[in-house]
């Protein structure tokens, strides 16, 4: 419609320029009707014959998870005597119960130092590293919970965090030290975005009360030394994740969603219709927008004829070939039909004035040689 409408303006071969405005106006309308055509026949073959795809299977895959452990030592003078050898004798046993591939780390944190040792699997260099760590000479002052606890996060943290696998952390200690140096600390939001749980192994009476809420509220447990292994239960975990695999649709499956390409009876006789009604409303509209009186002109057939010849080329000849790769050319080869005008000019109508009223000369708007 454009072109008709810039070769129009060019050279008036058909129409006098006074009138392009209703002429524009003709081939907005055409332009919405075609689409309009197209849109419809497709949704009617999709919405009433085309083939349902095969759906996406999805599959239950089982897979284990071993927790981490961080193990947090009492590094301070207030161990001096059993509750050190304790300490040394739970981690001892509590490395003898993991397996080689389990990943562990310590903490060691006091006033004056904070030593570790970064999580890793627990092969023997690893664990001759946190058995010189557990048992290194205890230290002057005291020992602040929250301090090692920042530590052990800070690891945690950057181990990383996977689907299903939760930190452990587990604190060694007498009891007698202070949560907090300055008192107000709370870890408690962090310990939940990281996944981790807080257990302790009790060597003395007492426990500070604030981390005896954080060991509730991360579903931990405190023990005597003697439990200290069985903080290891569950470690081990066998998880269940949903996986989405796409079906594997045949080629002549996927090709009855496309109402051009599809071979089918619904999906050529729609295709016929389409391009027919796409013909006429073609032809209809150019006819009258290049026609001084709205005589009858041989594009209301052309256009319609040209639609039969695209479904020809489109449902018949293309179909035959087996390579796809090219359809968007032959699709456009074939939808170009229906861009084809013939038309004779109107004799006189380049001088840009409408014939005088009353009549015009016998024949003149129907004959004179001119054709895009």
């Amino acid at each position: 419609m454009l072109a008709a409408m810039m070769v129009e303006g060019a050279t008036s071969a058909m129409t006098p320029g006074t009138s392009r405005g209703p002429q524009i106006k003709l081939a907005v309308a055409a332009t919405i009707a075609t689409f309009l055509v197209g849109v419809v026949c497709d949704l009617v073959y999709l919405q009433g014959f085309k083939k349902e795809l095969i759906p996406a299977k999805t599959q239950v895959e089982a897979y284990e998870t071993v927790d981490r452990l961080i193990l947090i030592v009492d590094p301070t003078q207030s161990m001096e005597g059993t509750a050190f050898s304790q300490e040394k004798d739970a981690v001892s046993k509590i490395l003898d119960a993991m397996e080689e591939s389990w990943l562990v780390g310590m903490v060691r944190s006091s006033e004056s130092s904070t030593e570790k040792v970064e999580i890793k699997a627990l092969s023997d260099a690893q664990k001759t590293k946190l058995l010189q760590l557990a048992q290194k000479t205890l230290d002057q002052g005291r020992m602040y919970y929250a301090n090692a606890l920042k530590t052990a996060l800070e690891m945690a943290e950057s181990a990383g965090k996977e689907q299903g696998t939760y930190t452990r952390i587990v604190i060694l200690t007498d009891g007698n030290h202070p949560w907090s140096e300055y008192g107000g600390t709370d870890l408690a939001e962090r310990c939940r975005k990281d996944d981790v749980t807080i257990s302790c192994i009790m060597l003395g009476d007492t426990l500070d009360e604030t981390l005896e809420t954080y060991i509730r509220q991360t579903g931990g447990s405190a023990v005597q030394a003697g439990q200290a292994v069985s903080l290891l239960g569950g470690m081990r975990k066998t998880m269940y994740r949903e996986q989405v695999k796409a079906a594997e649709i045949p080629k002549e499956e996927k090709l009855s969603q496309d109402l051009i390409r599809n071979s089918d009876t619904a999906a050529k006789v729609i295709t016929l219709v389409m391009l027919l009604f796409e013909g006429l409303s073609l032809g209809v509209c150019l006819s009258l927008m290049l026609s001084l009186r709205g005589q009858f002109r041989a594009q209301y057939l052309i256009s319609p004829l040209m639609g039969v010849l695209a479904f020809v080329l489109l449902k018949i000849v293309w179909q035959f070939m087996d390579d796809p790769s090219g359809w968007w050319m032959k699709e456009g080869l074939s939808f170009s039909l229906l861009g084809l005008v013939l038309m004779m000019r109107n004799y006189g109508a380049s001088s840009g004035r409408s014939p005088a009223r009353g009549g015009s000369p016998s024949g003149s708007q129907d004959f004179g040689g001119f054709g895009f």
